[in-house]
């Protein structure tokens, strides 16, 4: 699902792909990580970007494409 991902990403020409995921759901984020993907600080364009109560829960992660 996260390569379709990437690859329809690519096809619209986007430069990078970010993501938001539960700090605790640990096989996901190896996952993300093994695929390429950093972490980086919170984004704006995120749904949870502004819940102050939600975001400590919360990783940040980008991959260039």
């Amino acid at each position: 699902m996260v390569e379709a991902a990437m690859t329809a990403a690519r096809a619209t020409g986007a430069r990078s792909l970010r993501l938001d995921t539960a700090k605790n759901l640990k096989a996901a984020i190896g996952l993300y990580e093994d695929m390429g993907f950093a972490y980086r600080a919170p984004y704006p364009e995120s749904d949870h970007f502004s819940d102050d109560e939600l975001l400590p829960y919360l990783v940040f992660m980008e991959k260039r494409l």
